[in-house]
């Protein structure tokens, strides 16, 4: 339960500001646990958080080709309509009108929700790549990232044989990138939202 998933959405150069609540930030990076990837063929060093990496999207990046990426997007004008923000959360319109009564959706889980601008990354391949984010050349990201070791909002009201557990989940985006000296689309995973699952907590 929580962020029914993420909406690829393409726009111009947009001028938001970021979501992320820094006190919880904090804490989230301050934990030493890290979390998997999919089906755990990631390295787990490369999921640790830290405050210019989570969960392989990488940036503030030192030696990172401002100047080539710059020069590539330039003379590459068909990509230039695919930067702005890339992944969005999406709510879908209500078909009913909601009653007087009813409140805001709440996530079941606690989650740190990001923006970032990343520039480096692994792609599906597990192999890092540039992200081209340059002025005026952006690509960013919206995705929520559960707290570790967290359980659902409502554990207390399950049955005694059943625990809640925060699971992880994911998608593959396209994103803008250099390789060979030349512009190409890349598949990158990325974290898209955080769901409430259970589980029998009796041993079998």
């Amino acid at each position: 339960i929580g962020c029914s998933g993420v909406c690829a959405k393409r726009q111009r150069r947009p001028n938001l500001t970021h979501p992320m609540n820094v006190r919880i930030k904090n804490k989230f990076n301050s934990n030493g646990n890290t979390l998997r990837f999919f089906d755990h063929r990631y390295p787990i060093e490369n999921n640790k958080e830290n405050n210019e990496c989570i969960h392989n999207l990488c940036y503030n990046i030192t030696d990172y080709p401002s100047e080539r990426v710059k020069d590539l997007i330039i003379k590459k004008e068909e990509f230039h309509h695919l930067f702005g923000s890339i992944v969005q959360p999406y709510r879908p319109p209500a078909i009913l009108e909601k009653s007087a009564i009813d409140n805001e959706d709440v996530n079941m889980c606690a989650v740190v929700k990001y923006r970032i601008w990343p520039q480096t990354a692994l792609n599906k391949d597990f192999k890092k790549v540039w992200i081209a984010n340059v002025d005026n050349y952006k690509q960013d990201v919206t995705f929520e990232v559960c707290l570790p070791n967290k359980k659902c909002f409502m554990d207390s009201h399950m049955p005694s044989n059943f625990e809640t557990f925060c699971k992880q989940q994911y998608t593959v985006i396209k994103l803008v990138s250099m390789k060979d000296d030349d512009l190409v689309l890349e598949s990158i995973p990325i974290p898209s939202s955080c769901a409430c699952s259970y589980r029998n907590a009796v041993a079998g």
